[in-house]
C-alpha cells in the first residue's frame, strides 16, 4: 500500500479500480517471469460505494439492504476486472499472465437474519451455512480455449498445488498439504475457522464437531439435502483434518519451509522412504 498512491478511498481503503490502474506498470517492470498476489478491498463487507458508482439497477426491495449493498460492489469490482484485463493487454502483459481470482471468505453471513430472508428470496432457494460457503475458484488462461466448471471441493490449501498444475511448475509434494483441483479425484477441506477443528467437508458431505470439541456427539450431512449421515463413519476423515490443522499449525509458527528447503535433497529422500 505504501507503493501506492492511494488518490481514491472506498470502504476499507484504495479502490479497486485504482489500484489495478497502478499495478499493470509495477507488473510490466517486473522480472519474468512474476508471481504477484493482490487484494482488493471494495467488495468487501461493510460493501459501501460512492453514490455515482452505484450503477445497478435493483429491485425495489434489494434498495437499502446488505443485499443490495453487496450487488452494487460486485458489479464494481467486475467493472474493474475488465478494466485490468483491458491494461494487461495495452502493456502487452495479458497473453502470458494466468489470472486467479478467488474469496478467503464468504461474503454474505447467513447468520444475520436479514441477510438471510433476503438471500433465500434472491436465490430462490435456502441460503443456510452449506449455501454460504460456496466461494468460487476462478482460473482465467489466455488463449487456452478452456471453459470448464469443476465441482470438487477444495480450499486455499489447494490452491498452489493447482496453479503449479497449470503453469507446468514442477516442485516436491511434501512441501503442499492440498492436492491439484484439476486432477483430484474427491475433494476435502479441513475447517480453521467458523467451526471447530476437526470439522471438514468431503465432497458432499459435511463434518461437525460437537460443541465440547470431541468426535462423540459429532454430526454430519449431505450438504444441498440436509440428509444425516451416521457420523461414527468419518472418523479417519476427521483425524485427517486435525492431522492437517496440527501440520499447518507448526510449519508456520517454526518456519520450518525455511528449515526443509535448507536440507539436502538426498537427505530428504532418505527420510521419506522410511
Amino acid at each position: 500500500m505504501e507503493d501506492l498512491n492511494q488518490d481514491e478511498i472506498i470502504g476499507m481503503g484504495i479502490s479497486d479500480k485504482s489500484m489495478f490502474r497502478q499495478l499493470v506498470p509495477i507488473l510490466k517492470a517486473q522480472e519474468k517471469p512474476f508471481f504477484s498476489f493482490v487484494i482488493t478491498l471494495t467488495n468487501h463487507h461493510p460493501f459501501v460505494l460512492d453514490e455515482q458508482y452505484k450503477t445497478l439497477q435493483l429491485a425495489e426491495k434489494e434498495k437499502g439492504t446488505k443485499l443490495g449493498d453487496y450487488l452494487q460492489t460486485v458489479r464494481y469490482t467486475d467493472e474493474a476486472i475488465g478494466q485490468l484485463i483491458e491494461e494487461l493487454k495495452a502493456a502487452g502483459l495479458y497473453e502470458n499472465t494466468v489470472i486467479a481470482l478467488y474469496g478467503d471468505h464468504h461474503g454474505l453471513n447467513c447468520g444475520m437474519e436479514d441477510v438471510q430472508e433476503d438471500m433465500t428470496r434472491f436465490l430462490g432457494r435456502n441460503y443456510d451455512y452449506d449455501e454460504m460457503l460456496k466461494i468460487p475458484l476462478i482460473i482465467h488462461v489466455p488463449g487456452s480455449g478452456i471453459k470448464e466448471t469443476i465441482h470438487t471441493t477444495g480450499g486455499q490449501i489447494d490452491f498452489m498445488p493447482t496453479i503449479a498444475n497449470i503453469m507446468g511448475i514442477s516442485y516436491d509434494e511434501t512441501f503442499a498439504l492440498g492436492q491439484d483441483l484439476t486432477n483430484a479425484k474427491e475433494g476435502f477441506v479441513a475447517f480453521t475457522s467458523y467451526l471447530f477443528d476437526g470439522s471438514f467437508v468431503k465432497d458432499d458431505v459435511m463434518f461437525e464437531i460437537s460443541r465440547e470439541r470431541i468426535f462423540e456427539g459429532s454430526r454430519a450431512w449431505r450438504i444441498g439435502t440436509g440428509e444425516e449421515l451416521d457420523a461414527a463413519l468419518y472418523r479417519e476423515e476427521y483425524e485427517k483434518a486435525l492431522l492437517y490443522k496440527k501440520t499447518s499449525k507448526e510449519i508456520m509458527q517454526k518456519d520450518l519451509i525455511a528449515e526443509y528447503i535448507k536440507r539436502d535433497p538426498i537427505e530428504i529422500s532418505n527420510s521419506e522412504s522410511k
